[in-house]
């Protein structure tokens, strides 16, 4: 079994596509194999953060590792943002206070849904402990949660291949969606995300 910082194997960086098989240098069978291996810091849990910037395939990856981990969960980032300002102090209140603590403990985690359409909070959704959970999003990788990660997950890829991905999901960069991305850089750098992960894996090869 390997031990926990995994950040010790020659496997930090590569290129991921959501297919099995060997492509690049790290595949969806490696980082599913290092998940299986590492130990649950959390509770009975083993968190796996998947970080990155908006259109780098965060919300697909951690789709594509789910399918191959029986007893996972998925919980969105997008679901606990207070909307387009949620880039904030509050944020890492609420990862830690309804997701960390409890699971923690062995208990469920708990947390409410951000309605967007409404621009308010909505209905709370309940965890079970799983075996494996997989926060993915913008801040899932953060002060309170990289002590506890099996492991840290951090994509990208050239800008230019981002602001096309956003352009064919969401139509035309919108004022708020150029304003996200301005937090967005801004609460990397203060948080220094991506130097916390222990796979820094670019995605541009699955456009």
């Amino acid at each position: 079994m390997l031990g926990h910082p995994v950040r010790q194997l020659p496997l930090r960086r590569g290129h991921w596509i959501p297919t099995l098989g060997t492509v690049g240098t790290t595949t969806q069978r490696d980082v599913v194999a290092l998940i299986r291996a590492a130990p649950a810091l959390l509770g009975r849990t083993k968190l796996v953060t998947v970080d990155g910037p908006a259109g780098a395939g965060k919300s697909s990856f951690a789709a594509a590792l789910a399918s191959e981990l029986p007893d996972s969960e998925v919980i969105h980032m997008d679901d606990l943002y207070e909307g387009w300002e949620g880039l904030d102090d509050r944020l890492s209140e609420r990862v830690d206070a309804w997701i960390l603590t409890p699971l923690r403990s062995g208990l469920p985690a708990q947390h409410l849904v951000y309605d967007w359409a409404r621009g308010v909070f909505g209905s709370w959704r309940v965890t079970t402990p799983p075996g494996v959970l997989i926060l993915e999003g913008v801040g899932s990788l953060q002060a309170h949660t990289s002590p506890v990660a099996a492991l840290r997950i951090w994509l990208e890829a050239p800008r230019e291949t981002l602001n096309n991905r956003l352009t064919s999901r969401d139509g035309a960069i919108s004022g708020h969606l150029t304003r996200w991305k301005i937090r967005e850089a801004e609460f990397f750098e203060r948080l220094g995300s991506r130097g916390l992960a222990d796979l820094v894996l670019d995605t541009s090869a699955s456009s």
